[in-house]
């Protein structure tokens, strides 16, 4: 088997039957088993206990050692595979072991007699080949006794012995006849099937699995079977279980006090399966994510996701302890990734199911946190301080699980649950702001607020919004500005899924694959519904929530996902048609927030620019744009438009970043000449924020506002003077209180 073919095998639940398929090392240690149950004295029957928990490797480990056992035993010598959790009910141990053992006594007897010479001895050989007789009846006789019945033979001989059902039907038949006839007691019996299998020079290794399935009086009789019953000098016993739940399984049904000590008079030998090492169950998990990732995308992961994967793998995957946990994380994972890779980014999701896996109850908290964190960051909810802090003791908790020192901190989560951060030997912290929101969504990352609840609802993308909405969409987006306008509006006044709106989960379903295989009509129809109703959209969505932000909604993140597509495609093309919606865009608010983003990401504004690769437009395509924008901003049209909007200090900034503060101060002079103009420009100054005590506020930065006016003894002085007049107590008031709480929290 290629690496590639063993990197798709991970994940499947079947044991490996094969040294080709062995991924942990089982063939080895199988091989060392083999030669040493071997070379134990014929004359001694031996228990021989393979210990290991639940998923560890055991079956695979005696499918290899059973291979090696047939591969290199001498004549005579018999392996036989018995697995009590998959007989039918009603079927006793015994009869699975004993049954096909008669069987095999009766054929090495019958292989051994003479050739008959003449006819009469022929009759005679016929007649005994049709009874029971020899070790074989002493066998079905002493199974009688023992067993206190005897089940059909033919049930058994087929399944355990190949290639000796054909004597399935005479034994069976003649045992009726024979068995009254021998009347040993089942010790007599014992010993002289024991003399009978020496004599025959015959030996049998008994391959027992899943031991620690079995109900406890199951449990027992198994073990009665081989300490008593079936305790034969050339009998050596191979079983396999979990040492503490067998021993708890005794101790239920026997009553004795100490299970394990129980097991240690019946098993004379035990051997511990080695544990994997974590490194290796690591990387199987690794390499069975990239393949699945390969074969649902036909391509290799890129750089950075390989990375990503790396370091949670690295940091959480500590905890995995048996091939079987990585398997149920890989199917985990390839049940839910095929149909959510266009909503989920896949090294998160390799994060969660790991997790789910080996520290399910941290997966719970995170589902929580991030419930709670959504509501919380929309406005729908508040979260106290005392909540808080039980949700913190609860991580605590789970975290307190791992044993990397990393692992167990909150930095190390907040990678991943963003607002999440301490150490292990403090009080972690919660629900902190989070500065790089819009990345989050645009990477479709587990902490977005967007696309954070596919990665626990599998079949939220289709259930929510059906693909032939999406059709529709792009449809008019290429044919119909005015239905495409009037669809998406009414799309924000009515909640999909929990509080976001249909407009939010359009907004996710139009994802980088759809977009990129829509027309050049479409993708400049869907650009110019928010280049002329970006302003309507974030004011319906202010009506709904004072916490509002553009990013929030993934618009901006799609817009940018466009414009990157468009100018791919046709470079030439796509800056004229940003010219035109720059130059002709009735959201003049929301195209110079867009403008200030661009400037910010490459580096003409602020200090955070993108990597050079990531910046969509040369520094001369962008201050062009600049520039034809800067001229529309201070048009008397667009400045007599503003003071309708609900709020206007993003807009301040992004004008400023577009042009510079004196032009600013021009215009806040000329639309606050009289009092009442005045008071309410500070009051769309305003920020809404929102903390677990009071809930939603506005708050008033004084010094970030003051540039625009000049400074800030200009505005404070003014408001006291309106103070002294008297006039306009209800917005004075609000003002001071905006004030005082910027400067508390």
């Amino acid at each position: 088997m290629t690496a590639r073919d063993s990197s798709f095998s991970a994940g499947t639940e079947a044991p490996v039957s094969r040294s080709e398929e062995d991924l942990y090392g089982f063939e080895n240690v199988a091989a060392g088993l083999s030669r040493s149950i071997l070379a134990l004295d014929n004359n001694v029957s031996t228990v021989i206990g393979i210990e290991g928990k639940w998923g560890a490797g055991k079956t695979s480990l005696l499918r290899l050692l059973m291979n090696r056992l047939e591969e290199h035993k001498p004549a005579g010598t018999y392996v036989l595979h018995i697995a009590p959790w998959l007989t039918a009910q009603g079927t006793s141990p015994a009869d699975s072991l004993l049954m096909p053992v008669a069987a095999i006594l009766r054929k090495e007897e019958e292989d051994r007699q003479p050739q008959p010479q003449n006819l009469w001895q022929a009759c005679q050989r016929h007649i005994r080949k049709s009874r029971n007789t020899g070790a074989a009846l002493d066998m079905l006789n002493y199974l009688r006794q023992t067993s206190g019945r005897l089940a059909p033979l033919a049930e058994f001989a087929g399944n355990f012995v190949p290639g000796l059902g054909m004597a399935a039907k005479g034994m069976e038949t003649l045992a009726k006849l024979d068995l009254s006839a021998r009347q040993q007691t089942a010790t007599a019996l014992h010993a002289s099937l024991d003399k009978k299998i020496r004599d025959l020079g015959l030996n049998f290794i008994v391959v027992i699995d899943d031991l620690d399935r079995l109900e406890p009086a199951q449990a027992a009789e198994v073990l009665r079977l081989v300490r008593s019953v079936a305790d034969f000098s050339r009998f050596r016993y191979v079983m396999c279980y979990d040492r503490d739940i067998l021993a708890h399984a005794i101790q239920q049904h026997l009553g004795v006090s100490d299970g394990v000590l129980y097991l240690q008079k019946i098993i004379q030998l035990s051997f511990s399966l080695p544990r994997p090492e974590s490194f290796d169950l690591r990387r199987q998990f690794r390499a069975g994510a990239e393949a699945l990732y390969r074969e649902v995308n036909d391509h290799d992961m890129e750089a950075g996701a390989e990375s990503d994967l790396a370091e949670a793998v690295d940091v959480y995957g500590e905890m995995l302890s048996t091939p079987r946990e990585v398997n149920q994380t890989l199917n985990a994972l390839r049940f839910r990734y095929a149909g959510l890779r266009d909503y989920v980014y896949f090294p998160d999701l390799c994060l969660l199911q790991l997790l789910r896996v080996v520290n399910p109850g941290l997966y719970d908290w995170a589902e929580h946190y991030l419930t709670e964190r959504a509501v919380v960051a929309t406005g729908d909810a508040s979260i106290s301080d005392g909540e808080q802090k039980v949700m913190a003791e609860s991580l605590q908790t789970h975290l307190s699980r791992f044993y990397n020192t990393r692992a167990r901190h909150g930095w190390s989560l907040g990678r991943w649950l963003p607002g999440v951060s301490g150490h292990s030997d403090n009080v972690y912290s919660l629900f902190q702001q989070v500065r790089d929101e819009e990345l989050l969504t645009i990477g479709r990352r587990l902490g977005s607020l967007i696309y954070w609840r596919y990665y626990f609802s599998f079949s939220a993308p289709q259930n929510v919004l059906p693909e032939e909405n999406i059709r529709d969409i792009l449809l008019l987006a290429g044919n119909d500005p005015l239905a495409l306008q009037d669809r998406l509006m009414q799309s924000i006044s009515s909640n999909g899924v929990s509080t976001r709106t249909w407009f939010e989960h359009i907004i996710t379903r139009l994802t980088p694959r759809i977009t990129d295989s829509a027309s050049s009509e479409q993708v400049e129809g869907l650009l110019n519904f928010f280049f002329s109703n970006g302003d309507r959209v974030k004011e319906a969505f202010l009506a709904r929530s004072a916490l509002f932000i553009m990013h929030d909604s993934g618009a901006d993140g799609l817009v940018r996902q466009l414009i990157a597509q468009m100018l791919e495609k046709n470079r030439l093309r796509a800056l004229s048609v940003l010219t035109r919606l720059f130059d002709t865009g009735t959201a003049i608010v929301w195209t110079a927030e867009l403008m200030s983003d661009f400037l910010w990401q490459h580096g003409l504004a602020g200090n955070r620019p993108l990597a050079a690769e990531e910046q969509l437009l040369t520094h001369a395509e962008l201050e062009s744009l600049r520039d034809r924008l800067a001229r529309r901003l201070n048009s008397e049209p667009a400045k007599a438009s503003l003071m309708s909007q609900r709020r206007l200090l993003g807009y301040l900034f992004a004008w400023r970043d577009i042009q510079d503060e004196e032009t600013i101060r021009r215009w806040t002079h000329e639309v606050s000449r009289t009092d009442t103009e005045f008071l309410t420009l500070l009051l769309k100054l305003r920020s809404a924020v929102s903390s677990s005590d009071r809930g939603i506020y506005h708050k008033l930065d004084i010094a970030a506002v003051s540039p625009f006016f000049g400074d800030e003894d200009i505005i404070m002085n003014r408001l006291a003077q309106i103070e002294r007049t008297g006039r306009y107590p209800g917005e004075t008031e609000k003002i001071r209180e905006a004030i005082s709480l910027n400067r508390q929290f």
